[in-house]
């Protein structure tokens, strides 16, 4: 998972100012890049990378 990680954090920087046309519920909304969107997976894999870590596991 943290290579998996890393390799999305490489390729935001390296798309950071590809523009992206952006939708929110089948409606155009604001640009973004490419490197924004990736960085927002990376966060919320990190996130979620986080709770299962720490996640107690009863038998």
């Amino acid at each position: 998972m943290e290579k998996l990680i890393d390799e999305i954090t490489r390729l935001a920087e390296e798309y950071k100012t590809i523009p992206l046309l952006s939708r929110t519920h089948g409606q155009p909304a604001s640009p973004s890049t490419v490197g924004k969107e990736m960085a927002n997976v990376v966060y919320r894999l990190k996130r979620q990378f986080k709770q299962l870590q720490n996640a107690e596991i009863f038998r």
